[in-house]
């Protein structure tokens, strides 16, 4: 979707930007009082919402992305932890690297107010890297590249199931979203970082809805210890079965710095 209006033309008014106040500042943003609110607000699936998330100006479709709805709804409540730990270990001038970018949850916050760090989001999925990359426009983020292939232990092409439904589920063979089909190009991650002259990272985050060994593995197997990114977020829901590079990562060098339920982080020589 090309997005031919500026920033601001989709802000919320009225009752329903009252609903949404409401979700941000007070108990019916919680727990099941959330779901109640999110029905009242009746945001159609292919309708915008323009707001800003914390400093950050975002054109959220929320309808058609649990992220974008959580953003929405409580966007303080999105990855503090790990958002946290990424802005300590980046700094000033880090270099950040988000596999699985979605809309931009990570790398837009992170690259916002930071024009000397460098942010590399990749995100294949075509709805998703559209509204990427309208936001990137939106905040002015000179320092934010977008690549728009599916990281894979090879290159190539390979079958994406695109799910327009929720944008989160989308993937190579994820394991729970369902949608079309499309082909996507594929490129290992240690090509990926020589692309762009991003080797040895200070941080890397992963969501890639199961694909994650396909990516790392053999990035960690082929690569020099001293490229591996210093620092990685991975998701890791046990009801899906934790990535066996997480293993691999702590009989090799990497410390488990916190762990919550969808995500732990890891720090080389930790």
């Amino acid at each position: 979707m090309k997005e031919t209006s500026d920033f601001g033309a989709y802000a919320p008014k009225g009752a329903r930007a009252g609903l949404i106040t409401l979700s941000r500042h007070t108990v019916l943003g919680r727990g099941a009082l959330r779901h109640w609110l999110w029905r009242r607000l009746a945001i159609g699936e292919d309708e915008a919402v323009d707001i800003m998330v914390g400093p950050v100006k975002m054109r959220l479709y929320p309808a058609s992305n649990s992220v974008e709805q959580k953003l929405l709804q409580r966007p303080e409540k999105y990855c503090p932890q790990e958002l946290a730990a990424l802005n300590e270990v980046l700094g000033p001038t880090g270099r950040f690297v988000d596999i699985g970018a979605n809309i931009g949850a990570f790398s837009l916050p992170l690259a916002a107010g930071f024009p000397h760090r460098r942010i590399l989001a990749v995100e294949p999925n075509p709805a998703a890297n559209g509204r990427l990359l309208f936001n990137k426009a939106a905040n002015g983020l000179d320092n934010m590249v977008i690549d728009v292939s599916a990281l894979s232990e090879k290159a190539g092409v390979v079958s994406f199931t695109a799910d327009p439904k929720d944008l989160k589920l989308s993937g190579i063979n994820p394991p729970h979203g369902k949608g079309a089909s499309i082909e996507v190009p594929t490129k290992p991650l240690a090509a990926l970082l020589q692309e762009y002259d991003m080797q040895s990272p200070e941080a890397l985050k992963i969501d890639v809805e199961g694909h994650e060994d396909k990516i790392l593995l053999p990035f960690f197997r082929q690569t020099d210890k001293n490229k591996w990114p210093r620092f990685i977020v991975i998701e890791a829901i046990k009801r899906e079965g934790l990535p066996g590079s997480i293993d691999f990562m702590l009989a090799n060098g990497y410390g488990e710095t916190f762990r919550n339920r969808a995500n732990r982080g890891f720090a080389l020589g930790g």
